[in-house]
């Protein structure tokens, strides 16, 4: 790893200390407890259908450590349809996102430590 994902991997591991929250990740009947989870969201442009028009659309993302996303002792990666379930029942699909149809990102290109999963609140 380099040190701006050592960086990086630090800050994100503190903030999730503050403000992260326990959440459920679950795909099909397999669920995953979840701490320090960090909920943001982003902005993405939309195929503009009419010149002139602008069209956006919103994610709900979360950043996740990665490792906390594993089955037993496999590793899981974000997959279309998973969700993501917050303690007061509010559940979130991870759904694909802008025109290249982002399911997920590496916060941490090169350490590949933490995740940002694109979701939409069901």
């Amino acid at each position: 790893m380099s040190l701006l994902s050592d960086i990086a991997g630090i800050g994100l591991s503190a903030a999730a200390e503050v403000a992260g929250e326990a959440v459920t990740y679950a795909r099909g009947v397999t669920s995953i407890a979840i701490t320090g989870a960090i909920q943001g969201d982003t902005n993405w442009d939309a195929d503009n259908p009419q010149p002139g028009l602008k069209i956006g659309e919103r994610s709900a993302d979360w950043l996740i450590a990665f490792s906390q996303i594993k089955d037993g002792a496999t590793q899981l990666t974000p997959a279309k349809g998973d969700t993501i379930t917050t303690s007061d029942g509010r559940v979130f699909r991870c759904l694909p996102f802008g025109k290249q149809h982002l399911l997920f990102q590496w916060v941490d290109r090169h350490g590949r430590t933490w995740v940002r999963i694109h979701t939409k609140e069901r």
